[in-house]
């Protein structure tokens, strides 16, 4: 039987109704059609809007088109069949008031992909069905031509791949439905370099909290030795094997070396955190390792547990070694989560939450308070006629944030320059000593690349008024004059980006250098010049920049002295009897300390009682056959690594002056005392452990010793 009406749908839900007996073509989306079922005879009844001039064809007479896919012919021998089929379509002709419409729920948006299923239900195509661009399950856009390792969605069952189980994971680029290779839960990991990201306990993917938004620490520790039990003696640390790549656990003295309190360091250490512990006289001596556990407070020292990255030879006993600590703030790129910052303080240290600085600096000051003062680097410009210079003030940093511009240096391999603008003290306002002992400096560097290591020094110059150098007696440094110390961190390796509190140390011996000069006249002033070195050969240029000012703890420490004048040396006392004498302690200039006695009459009498209001300390390493004691020292911290015998310089006056003297001395070695010392003496040198020596002068070859050892 011929087909007499094509029932056309296009696209936006558009009908077309094709009268092919009255060649007429009706574009109204508000025609009508009704069905009538009369057993063998069923009709098709096509209508205008409201029901007027309707026609009627036999059901074998009607074809459907869908023409918003292709237009292929449908014809139809069941009238509830056709019903459906129109009603799927979108074709309004059998809903009733309360059904939905499926086709209005497709928008008419440029590059829909979603279509009318052939059952009537939205169809989103994976080959570019529906007129718009497609999205692959892989993420390509536009028109998409299937490659290797592609799913179309019809291969996709309940989110789960062809081939696939629930746990697994579909796999890019795979050359069959389903990569089996890959077992079950198992994520995949990048291999390129620096990748952090591991598989956790639960077996998904865990990025630990890093270094990012850090703190670093910079501190000096003596190795005693590998041995169990772990009980380090102030000053030093041990490890619980000779083998360092088998070490799993490092012990701390709370005191570093040269008697710092770093208790509140310490005890921030915690899984996440890393550290860096290396000889420092050699560089193939070292350990490179991350901090597994909370660090464990023992009272004296801390158990830090650590897991080794990479170590080089056991270290040698009785040795310097430096300690870098990067310590993770909070995680999460949050600055004000834990704490990232901890500044010098009194006296010890203060923690801040971060809230209020960008620094990530941990500077912590010695804990001989009173004994140092910090010489700030400032920001704060000074101009003489030798120049443009920073200040440096004494326990002030000033009132300069920090250098406009920046304080930056360039460096190329192996290549050593120093920082542009350099620092000048004040002038002194008296005759000043110059102490004999060790000088520690704590500039704050940064980096800008992590493609070599580097060496930073600070020379110290005595200058005329206007700041013009004067010989000091010691090495010949960067200006072309004799220094009066150098301070030197050894060869380092700062992180990119991260301002670091380098350890510098340097010493004053007059017996090893008996030209340095022993004062600083009034008016003169000290001199500082910064100074880095790239070391090693590779990579591009590096800008070393030196952070100083308020903002900032880079500083040097010098000895604290305390000066008071007026005493009349020439004075003769007489004692007055059955009054009372007014006694005094004063300070000469030269730091002998005195108690002035004061009769009734006005006549004074001085009377030697130490050499400074507060005792000089002699930090030493010792490795030679003898070693001096200066009596014009007071307390002393010694290791000895070979052999010694002691001799002895400077000794109070005898029969007038006494004097006592500490010592605190440790290794294994044989001790040998100056004569008379061992006249009156008390206890035995041990030296396997801390040894505290406390010698009294109290006339020539007459003295009193005491060797006493911890419980």
């Amino acid at each position: 039987m011929p087909i007499k009406l094509e029932i056309r749908k296009k696209n936006g839900n558009v009908w077309e109704y094709v009268r092919l007996d009255e060649d007429d073509i009706v574009g109204s989306s508000k025609q009508h059609l009704t069905t009538i079922d009369d057993n063998s005879d069923k009709s098709v009844i096509f209508t205008q809007p409201y029901g007027n001039n309707f026609a009627e064809y036999k059901l074998e007479e009607v074809a459907v088109y869908d023409d918003s896919v292709g237009g292929s012919l449908e014809v139809f021998t069941d009238l509830p069949e056709f019903q459906n089929r129109l009603k799927t379509l979108g074709n309004p002709s059998f809903y009733s008031d309360a059904d939905l419409v499926i086709a209005d729920l497709i928008s008419s948006d440029a590059s829909n992909a979603i279509i009318l299923g052939a059952d009537g239900k939205l169809y989103a195509s994976s080959s570019g069905g529906g007129g718009g661009s497609v999205l692959s399950v892989f993420g390509r856009q536009g028109t998409v031509v299937a490659q290797s390792g592609d799913y179309s969605m019809a291969q996709i069952t309940d989110g789960i791949p062809s081939g696939g189980l629930e746990d697994q994971i579909l796999k890019k680029s795979s050359d069959s439905d389903y990569d089996y290779e890959w077992g079950a839960n198992v994520p995949s990991i990048s291999t390129d370099a620096d990748n952090i990201a591991v598989i956790g306990t639960d077996g998904g993917l865990f990025v630990p909290q890093g270094i990012p938004d850090s703190g670093s620490a910079n501190l000096r520790y003596i190795f005693a030795s590998a041995t169990n039990p772990q009980e380090p003696t102030a000053n030093t640390l041990q490890i619980n094997n000779v083998d360092l790549s088998l070490a799993t656990e490092i012990y701390f003295s709370s005191t570093a070396y040269p008697n710092r309190s770093v208790n509140n360091i310490l005890e921030l250490l915690k899984q996440g955190d890393a550290l860096y512990l290396q000889q420092s006289s050699d560089d193939d001596f070292f350990i490179n390792a991350n901090i597994t556990g909370e660090a464990v407070d023992n009272g004296s020292f801390f158990t830090i547990p650590i897991e080794i990255v990479t170590s080089g030879q056991p270290f040698n006993p009785n040795s310097f070694t430096d300690l870098i600590v990067y310590h993770s703030g909070g995680g999460n790129g949050n600055p004000t989560s834990g704490v990232n910052n901890i500044v010098a303080g009194t006296p010890n240290v203060t923690i801040s939450d971060g809230a209020t600085t960008t620094e990530k600096v941990i500077s912590v000051t010695q804990t001989t308070a009173g004994l140092l003062s910090n010489v700030y680097f400032t920001a704060d410009e000074i101009t003489t006629t030798e120049g443009t210079f920073y200040k440096t003030l004494i326990n002030d940093k000033g009132l300069t944030p920090q250098p406009i511009p920046t304080n930056t240096i360039t460096l190329d391999d192996n290549e050593t320059g120093a920082f542009p603008v350099q620092f000048l003290g004040d002038p002194s306002p008296i005759n000043n000593p110059v102490v004999e002992g060790v000088y520690a400096a704590f500039p704050v560097i940064e980096v800008n690349s992590n493609q070599a290591e580097q060496r930073v020094k600070i020379e110290a110059y005595v200058c005329d008024s206007d700041g013009v150098p004067l010989n000091g007696g010691g090495q010949v440094g960067f200006l072309g004059f004799e220094t009066v110390l150098i301070a030197d961190s050894g060869v380092i390796d700062i992180q990119q980006g991260n301002p670091t509190s380098i350890n510098c140390q340097g010493f004053v011996d007059f017996t090893q250098n008996p030209n340095t000069i022993t004062e600083v006249l009034v008016g003169q002033r000290f001199r500082y010049v910064v100074i880095a070195e790239k070391v090693g050969t590779g990579g591009s240029l590096i800008d070393f920049t030196l952070l100083s000012g308020s903002d900032y703890n880079s500083y040097y420490q010098i000895p604290t002295i305390s000066i008071t004048t007026g005493f009349d040396p020439n004075a003769i006392h007489k004692d007055v009897p059955n009054e009372f004498d007014l006694i005094t302690e004063v300070t000469e200039p030269n730091n002998d300390s005195f108690l002035l006695i004061e009769d009734e009459l006005g006549a004074k009498k001085k009377v030697k009682v130490g050499s400074l209001v507060e005792s000089k300390l002699v930090s030493d390493i010792i490795g030679t056959p003898t070693y001096n004691i200066d009596w014009s020292f007071d307390t002393w911290d010694l290791f000895i690594n070979a052999p010694t015998s002691f001799t002895e310089s400077n000794l109070p006056l005898s029969g007038t002056n006494t004097k006592v003297i500490t010592l605190y001395v440790q290794g294994a070695f044989a001790l040998t005392f100056p004569a008379g010392w061992s006249t009156n003496i008390i206890g035995e040198y041990d030296g396997a452990v801390r040894n505290q020596i406390v010698v009294e002068f109290i006339k020539t070859g007459d003295y009193a010793v005491e060797i006493n050892q911890p419980d």
